[in-house]
């Protein structure tokens, strides 16, 4: 279970052995063995008390920006497993087998895309057969491109050279264009967008997407700790950013649609109000009180719906982690 708090003036402290969650109007107590991680926005007022019981119980504090994105963490000073899980990391970082594991991922991720496109093609759209024909187009795009990614051969790749990368990153960027152009003729009218935007979002769909996609950073990158492996040694994304969880970054790729999909649920049976979105003119728009609430309650109850696999049944936030688990066994073969 994930707490979040994101109300403003919100006193989280402990309680005996609960948390206790105290607003203006409320107090709510919850019970430190049902938690998994707490999410905190600015605001929040807590003592050190807190942070040694959740410490002590393996629960982890992750504070977030105003936009979901986690800014920072508190775990306990230990990471999972072996050490020599992270040590190959930084050795093996252009094998052929995570760069083969980054190129199934980018795979899956499209496998994804399309599938939801499928979905949404058999429901009510905006108009009806102009959209269908238009999801269709789209569905034929995308597993074209897919399948010039999936002819790459990882053993041709000269691991010296970064010409991988820029493809494996323009093979993902165009199916990504024509994936949100599709789904923006199946939104509602109101929720229509022109392109893809991240910071600032510059419509009410892009602003929900920037914030799930915030929560989702938090949630893989914990994973990755827990595992053994060190979020910031990535693989498609290590030259991009500076001291950032690049590791983050390559795992999330294939979860992006689970966002995708609670935002679209939401905006389709129109879920907001026009005061759950504020507009901040050159800092775009910004998702605001209830209708994080919304959004965030959604995300949650998603997250923790049981699906199967690769044979397993488990929460969505389980094979997170069981995704985590399997790359750190990779990289802790390559010494073997």
């Amino acid at each position: 279970m994930q707490i979040v708090i994101h109300t403003k003036g919100t006193y989280l402290k402990r309680s005996q052995n609960m948390f206790e969650i105290k607003t203006e109007n409320d107090i709510q107590r919850i019970s430190a063995e049902d938690i998994d991680t707490i999410f905190l926005a600015k605001g929040t007022l807590l003592t050190t008390d807190v942070i040694l019981f959740a410490l002590s119980h393996q629960i982890e504090i992750i504070f977030t920006d105003y936009h979901g994105t986690a800014k920072g963490r508190i775990w306990n000073n230990k990471f999972g497993s072996t050490p020599l899980i992270r040590r190959n990391q930084a050795i093996y970082a252009t094998h052929s087998k995570p760069i083969q594991w980054i190129k199934n991922t980018l795979i899956e991720k499209i496998s994804n895309q399309i599938s939801f496109l499928h979905q949404l093609s058999y429901g009510v759209l905006p108009n009806g057969e102009t959209t269908q024909r238009r999801l269709a187009d789209a569905i034929e795009q995308m597993n074209a491109i897919q399948e010039n990614l999936q002819a790459i051969s990882v053993k041709r790749i000269k691991k010296k050279e970064n010409d991988w990368k820029d493809s494996f990153r323009g093979h993902e960027g165009s199916v990504s264009r024509v994936y949100f152009k599709a789904l923006a003729y199946s939104l509602p009218h109101s929720y229509y967008f022109e392109s893809r935007s991240m910071r600032p979002a510059h419509d009410k769909f892009n602003c929900l997407l920037n914030y799930g996609y915030g929560m989702m950073y938090g949630y893989v990158q914990g994973a990755l700790i827990r595992a053994g492996l060190d979020p910031s040694l990535g693989i498609l994304h290590a030259d991009q950013y500076n001291s950032a969880p690049t590791l983050a970054f390559d795992l999330i790729e294939k979860y992006r649609v689970w966002v995708d999909t609670v935002a679209f649920r939401l905006c389709q049976g129109y879920s907001f109000e026009e005061k759950d979105f504020i507009p901040k003119g050159e800092q775009g728009v910004w998702l605001h009180g209830n209708g994080k609430r919304k959004f965030v309650k959604a995300l949650h109850e998603y997250l923790h719906e049981v699906i199967p696999q690769k044979n397993v049944r488990r929460s969505r936030l389980h094979h997170i982690q069981l995704d985590a688990q399997s790359l750190a066994q990779l990289f802790l073969g390559l010494s073997e």
